[in-house]
């Protein structure tokens, strides 16, 4: 009879390991089922550090993948000279604002393969549960070298970059201008702020000051965006408070509550 050995049996006496041959395998091969992991699975922990080629991203559009999304984390101004077709434009700084689904495939891209840009922005993503990040390896320069479709708008002038102040870092002589509906600003805003909203501000830009900053804040930074784009616009010196009032209250910063 065959003796069956245990697995106690197999670990107390080493002399009775078994050793299996593997089979070789092809590097070609190897790579397929690597990529297959990557795309069919969840990364296994490895997150932003994945790369992926320009080829492997073109196959990904021409197969038509449904969850890719192609994020181009470089300024508004970068993005209207020349960007991947099918690209969003997302700065590095609002990539968690954008509201990404977390099923999606994201590749993150800019300028070069070693950006910090790409590489801060996947890192945010991936340290928010996005589970399928990738940086695309030697960014846009690379994507133009294999000649694959690229976008640009050479007609539209692109939008300007509105800088953002990070929460508690106001400038003592900058003026907090709160956008959002008057009854909000009544229940609280920013230390010295005024009230302008939004579907006011272009009826009621004489009111405001040219000589001092303007840092525009809403609850909600879309609305707060608009008016600083209106402002800039206009020719006033504006910034946008990082992330709005719900970053100031969340740092437990203090607020006024009183008449506009």
């Amino acid at each position: 009879m065959k003796k069956q050995l245990g697995a106690t049996s197999v670990l107390a006496n080493p002399r009775k390991w078994i050793v299996l041959k593997q089979p070789r395998i092809s590097w070609s091969t190897a790579r397929m089922a690597l990529m297959a992991a990557l795309w069919l699975l969840i990364p296994l922990g490895v997150h932003a550090q994945v790369k992926v080629s320009a080829n492997e991203l073109r196959g990904l559009q021409l197969q038509r993948e449904p969850d890719l999304i192609i994020v181009d984390v470089r300024s508004p101004n970068d993005f209207a000279l020349g960007h991947i077709q099918g690209a969003r434009n997302i700065p590095s700084s609002d990539i968690l604002k954008a509201g990404l689904s977390k099923d999606a495939r994201v590749i993150v891209y800019c300028g070069e393969d070693a950006c910090p840009l790409s590489d801060g922005a996947a890192k945010q993503l991936a340290s928010a549960g996005y589970k399928k990040v990738f940086l695309l390896a030697s960014g846009f320069s690379g994507w133009l070298t294999a000649s694959y479709p690229a976008m640009k708008d050479a007609t539209t002038p692109p939008a300007p970059t509105i800088p953002s102040r990070f929460a508690g870092k106001v400038p003592k002589d900058a003026l907090p201008l709160d956008v959002r509906p008057a009854k909000e600003f009544l229940a609280g805003h920013l230390p010295g702020a005024r009230s302008l909203p939004l579907e006011e501000l272009a009826a009621r830009l004489s009111e405001l000051p040219k000589d001092r900053e303007l840092l525009v804040y809403d609850r909600l930074t879309d609305r707060s965006h608009k008016a600083a784009l209106t402002l800039r616009a206009a020719g006033f010196n504006v910034s946008e408070l990082a992330g709005g009032l719900a970053a100031w209250a969340h740092r437990g910063l203090p607020l006024e509550v009183r008449g506009p």
